[in-house]
């Protein structure tokens, strides 16, 4: 059961004010102060914490130093919201506004970002945390840099923040122009990165090596099987042998024999070669043709059935013939999503068209298209969409997949860059776009205030240990 220091007031119900003038006040006083939170934020700063008095960042724009001009308006004018977002001017901190984008797509979005500040006097108190879940409050000055382009173009709650992370990493506005979005995730909610471990969240293998690559064995399941199928011989490891044996050949290892056979017969480790290195990613139509090339045996009809049954290879890419690994990442992503758990994806220094090299974007839905038989994930860019037609030439918003219906009424999909900040883009195109995939831990009302709760209750047990020894 959460503490008291972080549950909130209830209404009292609306009979009982009706009849009882104390309580019709009591629900007017919160009423109240439920307005204000929604113009100031919801912050709350636990008893016992400590609240740094931070003074301004600073640094140069336009060859002079920063100044700042103190603002009136409220904290959140409207309710956040992802066309809230708008990196623009002259920063680089994609890494930071993504995570909020990732943020503001989830259920309890809106409700995380206002708990983040509160507005007190001409100041404004911000909560962050450290590489130790450990949570600071920072007082900073309710104001903004007079130089164009210091900050992004979003309303006053977003260039808070930036100017808060600022503040905690160093003081300087120079710390805006590069950094990592697992870092500022982190910073925000004290959630942690899950992107690290294989299979969690993870991109497929193809997306980030070719086959050929993988010289050394490894004794697993799914594409690293099939590699070591498509390569056994007399040197494989009895582990390897024994697992295709249990997998493919439901237990029969003579079966394994004569695949073994089949395979270092005539040509075919040659032409397999072959094909590894001239083609990436490695597709089902590849495997179909290079079978079709030879005589067929039970051993191969086998490793054939193995292959479809558990989709270890996906089709041409856009033709909605998905691979388990692919399939898996879209489950996972559906419900890391609706367990307020935010996802990001980074793209490489490799031009990709309507994606910005070396810029993170976030996940804001899933779509499962029962009628085109395709699966898509919704991505959102922190550029603006609201941007002036300069930038707009220069970048892309995004990359969409169009849905087109062919002649035989069967659907295909074309690829197309869009102005607009949100893209749609089909799966197996979202696998191949990206370089990274961010997938966090839990950032919901109820693990920030967890994380809150235990770091307090940490330092209580010390204080009463240490009362204990004196």
């Amino acid at each position: 059961m959460q503490s008291n220091r972080f549950q909130n007031t209830l209404f009292s119900s609306a009979p009982e004010t009706a009849q009882n003038p104390e309580k019709r006040l009591d629900a007017e006083g919160f009423s109240k102060k439920a307005s204000e939170e929604k113009l100031n934020g919801s912050l709350i700063v636990p008893k016992g914490a400590t609240v740094k008095i931070c003074s301004n960042p600073t640094g140069r724009a336009w060859l002079k130093e920063i100044t700042h001009t103190k603002v009136k308006d409220a904290i959140f004018a409207n309710p956040p919201s992802l066309h809230d977002i708008k990196q623009g001017g002259k920063t680089g901190d994609c890494f930071l506004l993504g995570p909020l984008v990732a943020i503001l797509a989830l259920p309890e979005g809106e409700e995380i970002i206002r708990s983040m500040l509160k507005e007190v006097g001409d100041r404004v108190i911000v909560r962050l945390f450290d590489d130790y879940n450990i949570p600071h409050y920072l007082s900073i000055e309710k104001s903004i840099p007079t130089s164009f382009g210091v900050l992004s173009s979003g309303p006053l709650w977003v260039r808070l923040i930036e100017k808060a992370y600022t503040i905690f990493h160093g003081g300087k506005y120079s710390v805006l122009d590069h950094g990592r979005s697992e870092q500022a995730m982190k910073t925000l909610t004290g959630a942690h990165d899950h992107a690290e471990y294989e299979g969690y969240c993870s991109l497929p293998f193809q997306t980030k090596k070719r086959l050929s690559e993988l010289k050394k064995y490894i004794d697993a399941h799914g594409i690293y099987l099939f590699n070591e199928l498509m390569r056994m011989n007399s040197k494989t490891p009895r582990s390897i042998r024994e697992n295709a044996t249990q997998q493919v050949f439901a237990g029969n290892a003579s079966l394994l024999g004569e695949w073994q056979y089949w395979l270092e017969s005539g040509n075919k480790i040659q032409a397999w070669t072959s094909i590894l290195e001239n083609n990436h990613p490695i597709h089902l139509h590849h495997v179909e043709k290079f079978f079709s090339s030879y005589e067929s045996n039970q051993a191969v009809q086998c490793v054939t059935t193995w292959i479809n049954q558990n989709r270890i290879l996906s089709g041409p890419p856009l033709s909605g013939i998905y691979s388990h690994e692919e399939l898996e990442l879209f489950s996972a992503i559906e419900k890391r999503l609706k367990a307020n758990m935010p996802i990001m994806m980074s793209t490489g220094d490799v031009f990709k068209e309507g994606l910005l090299p070396v810029h993170v974007y976030a996940v804001i839905g899933v779509e499962d298209n029962l009628l085109t038989q395709r699966k898509y994930l919704l991505v959102r860019n922190p550029y603006g969409d609201d941007r002036g037609l300069l930038s707009k030439l220069m970048t892309k918003g995004g990359r969409t997949s169009i849905d087109i219906q062919n002649q035989d009424k069967s659907w295909g999909v074309k690829i197309q860059s869009i102005d607009q900040s949100t893209a749609r883009m089909e799966l197996s195109d979202f696998c191949s776009c990206f370089d990274y995939i961010d997938a966090f831990t839990s950032v919901s009302m109820m693990e920030i205030n967890n994380r809150i709760e235990s770091h307090f209750q940490s330092i209580n047990r010390d204080d009463s240990s240490l009362l204990r020894r004196n």
